[in-house]
Parts: structure tokens; sequence; C-alpha cells
């Protein structure tokens, strides 16, 4: 039952960043965060010896508190959302690679991922990153975080996958979920473009627009 909801949280939360991902930035970019959250207290708790992702008391009570704690940071202030979401997604992105390219999960490519991400993030605070370069990067990230959630819900994985690396050799001998990834990134793509024609301004102009806190004023 824990995997149905989890998995549909994940769903919900791919399908929001992946359709309106840059449009909703003020609420997408948060919700993203605090899923980040979630896994990143879990993952903390299993340094502590927790043997198995969000199993037991102290993986569930670091993940929710982790979880609240990252998702408020990310909605109140710009620089923590444009930090740690291009820095998730590049983990993601990371794992798409080792889908296609049908390489066993490894710690090495997602966190070179990562540190692209970390890159992409500290530009977005220093500067900005361009719409397109955000719709691309939510559309495919969040597509996959949807179909990783609906993989979860239907049991054609469980959590503890989650935290090895399973999910991209499930994903990669199971072809329909990739091309349904590939589908709603498509669709997610489009959408954005479309609907963000009437908003052609930048990463932070776009928070600041939608009435985004920011650390410093610009």
């Amino acid at each position: 039952m824990f995997d149905i909801v989890l998995g549909l949280i994940m769903g919900a939360t791919g399908a929001a960043m992946c359709l309106c991902g840059y449009l909703r930035m003020t609420h997408t970019f948060p919700l993203w965060a605090a899923v980040t959250g979630l896994f990143l207290g879990a993952g903390i708790a299993q340094c502590f010896g927790q043997a198995r992702l969000l199993c037991g008391a102290l993986s569930l009570c670091l993940a929710i508190v982790f979880a609240a704690a990252i998702g408020v940071a990310s909605a109140r202030f710009y620089e923590v959302s444009a930090l740690l979401v291009p820095t998730s997604m590049g983990i993601v992105a990371a794992t798409i690679v080792m889908v296609l390219a049908h390489l066993e999960w490894s710690w090495i490519i997602a966190g070179s991922g990562a540190l692209v991400g970390l890159l992409f993030g500290s530009f977005a605070i220093i500067s900005s990153l361009h719409r397109v370069v955000l719709t691309v990067m939510t559309a495919l990230c969040g597509a996959a975080v949807c179909v990783a959630g609906l993989m979860l819900a239907v049991n054609t994985i469980d959590r503890t996958d989650l935290g090895v690396g399973h999910t991209t050799v499930r994903v990669a001998h199971t072809p329909w979920w990739w091309i349904a990834g590939l589908a709603l990134t498509l669709v997610g793509g489009v959408v954005q473009t479309i609907k963000g024609e009437r908003h052609r301004v930048t990463m932070r102009d776009r928070w600041v627009d939608a009435g985004g806190g920011q650390m410093r004023a610009t």
C-alpha cells in the first residue's frame, strides 16, 4: 500500500513538472524539492544502518523532516529551488542515460549528472536560465519521474529498487515504459512551449513575476 501511495506521489509530481514545470515553477519546483528531500532523508537513514529505503521509523521520520524543510525552503527562496531542482534533475538525467545505454546503475554517472545539474543551478543563481533550457529539462526529467512513480504504483518495481538502482534494469528490459516516458516528454515539451510563448522571460524573472521570494534583490 505504501508503494502505491509513494508511486502516485512521484507520478503526480513528475507529471506536474513535465507538463507545467516552467510555467508554474513557484508550485512545481517546491513540490519536486519536497520529493527530493523525502528520498534524501531516507538515504541518510540508510547511512545509519537502515537496511531498506523508506522502511522503519528512522527512515520515515528523516524523510518527512527533510521533505518538509526542503520543500518550504524551496517555496520561500528562488536560490534554493534554483540550486536544488537542477541538481536533482541532473541525477534523473544521468539515470535516463544509463537506461538508454543499457548500463547498470553507477553512482559515478549519477554523481556526474548531479555535478552538471549543480553547475546549471549555480548559473541560474548568478545569472539565469533560458526558458528553452527549462522546458527541455523539466519535460524530460518530469516524465522520467512520472514513469518511475507509475512503475512503483503498479508493482513493476518496489521502493527498495529505487535505493539500489534496479529501476534502470527494469526499464531497459521493458520497452513500453521508456516509450511511455518518451511520449510524455514530447507532450510536456509541446505543452510548455505553446503556453510558454506568452512568457518569454528567464527563470528568475518568471519566478519573481509569479510572486516567488529571493534571498537577494536583483
